[in-house]
């Protein structure tokens, strides 16, 4: 998704950035118009207010 409902352009993940210190990355390929650090870049560990659970990974499919 490059653009929100209203037309306007969003931030794009930039793939060659590195992650660092408590940096997490948190993606999802289920709904290609989900809002993730792809839009939201990343968040650090210390700014996260629930826990995230690996579901599924690429070896799960």
């Amino acid at each position: 998704m490059r653009r929100d409902r209203q037309g306007r352009a969003l931030p794009a993940w930039r793939t060659y950035q590195r992650l660092v210190g408590d940096e997490l990355l948190l993606l999802s390929s289920i709904n290609p118009k989900s809002f993730d650090s792809r839009h939201f870049f990343p968040l650090s560990v210390g700014g996260m207010i629930v826990l995230a659970q690996l579901l599924c990974s690429d070896s799960c499919r």
